[in-house]
């Protein structure tokens, strides 16, 4: 196995994996060097695809805070909870039914803090959270660019990473993917710094990962 860019994560062919004895979602754990590894699947995670893109190190370390919009069932959530072993993650999403999954979740990992709320409300969850080491957003709404950039306005410091998932049909599934990643850069520059972008393809269609910090 290798290194990636990111502490804690390795890869071998096409999947990473963390080293965990854990299994929340079934997973069958691979043995390397004596050791368990949990693998972590790039077609189910936009981070996991992100990494295996060579997005840059987003400065993920063992006591991270972070905000996680768009959380559904908690599976990248739940690799994230293990890195950050002595850090918390904020994990906002709307579904009901997901976030019982959530709270199944953070029954075991203690460092996962469920908020039922819309990531466009952040009035709804701004004393629920203290300040972000690292920002993600995975969400599905035609507006997620401003929603992005209202969470990143109110919660981020210049220091913070911000790591942007962009669903390119859920924005305008008349333009090609291209034109609309190209449609959030520009919305984005007036307040963002040090832009990078990857595309997610293979693992994730018509998908752009963006990192970023707030101006």
């Amino acid at each position: 196995m290798k290194k990636t860019s990111v502490p804690g994560v390795l890869r071998k062919g096409p999947m990473l994996y963390i080293k965990s004895e854990a299994t929340p979602f079934n997973e069958r754990l691979y043995k390397w060097q004596g050791e368990l590894y949990r693998p972590w699947d790039p077609t189910r995670s936009k981070i996991a695809a992100g990494i295996m893109n060579g997005i840059q190190d987003f400065n993920l370390k063992k006591d991270s805070i972070i905000l996680y919009l768009g959380a559904s069932h908690g599976y990248t959530v739940s690799f994230l909870s293990e890195l950050v072993p002595k850090g918390l993650i904020f994990a906002v999403d709307l579904g009901e039914v997901v976030m019982r999954d959530l709270y199944l979740l953070a029954e075991d990992a203690t460092n996962i803090v469920p908020i039922l709320e819309s990531a466009n409300h952040t009035n709804n969850y701004a004393t629920s959270i203290c300040t972000p080491d690292i920002i993600i957003q995975d969400i599905a709404q035609k507006n997620q660019a401003t929603i992005f950039l209202k969470n990143i306005k109110r919660f981020a410091t210049t220091d913070t990473v911000c790591l942007f998932s962009v669903k390119c049909a859920s924005i305008d599934v008349t333009k090609k993917p291209k034109e609309v990643k190209d449609m959030v850069l520009q919305e984005l520059k007036p307040f963002c710094k040090n832009i990078v972008c990857k595309t997610l393809s293979p693992w994730e269609k018509d998908h752009f990962l963006i990192q970023c910090q707030l101006k």
